[in-house]
């Protein structure tokens, strides 16, 4: 009898689990469209800005993988507008990843896609990141940074 009773108390709790969890928001800016008159120099809220975030949304998910369990996946997609040389810095972006002393490998940084845009004669110029620009500094025995 008690199992009857949980049956249907387990199956009403599973088929609401989706209550529980964050609602997926739009993104403010819609990534790789760019155009000219994003590349406005002057904001209202720090006129003397030299870079400005205009977006930086990040989310992670389990998903499986090639040994029978799951692996936690973060992505982010960041938009930064650099105003001018003093803000270079801006654009790099440092991942630091966890290297396991058991064997168990290191975390991977995989499917890196950055573009540079810039305004030359009015027009929206493109240029993408080459993977000879991503390097790795070992921080620790355990840390490495890309």
């Amino acid at each position: 009898m008690r199992k009857l009773f949980l049956f249907p108390i387990c199956c009403f709790i599973l088929s609401h689990t989706d209550l529980l969890a964050q609602k997926a928001e739009k993104a403010p800016v819609k990534f790789g469209k760019v155009e000219p008159g994003d590349f406005k120099t002057v904001y209202s809220i720090d006129s003397s800005a030299q870079a400005v975030v205009i977006a930086d949304i990040g989310f992670s998910e389990f998903i499986g993988n090639n040994s029978g369990w799951f692996s936690l996946q973060y992505t982010r997609q960041t938009r930064i507008h650099i105003l001018n040389k003093a803000a270079y810095d801006a654009a790099t972006i440092e991942v630091p990843l966890y290297i396991s002393s058991g064997g168990g490998g290191e975390e991977e940084l995989q499917n890196v896609k950055a573009t540079t845009y810039n305004l030359e004669n009015g027009k929206v110029t493109e240029t993408k990141l080459e993977k000879s620009a991503i390097f790795k500094d070992k921080l620790s025995k355990n840390f490495i940074l890309k």
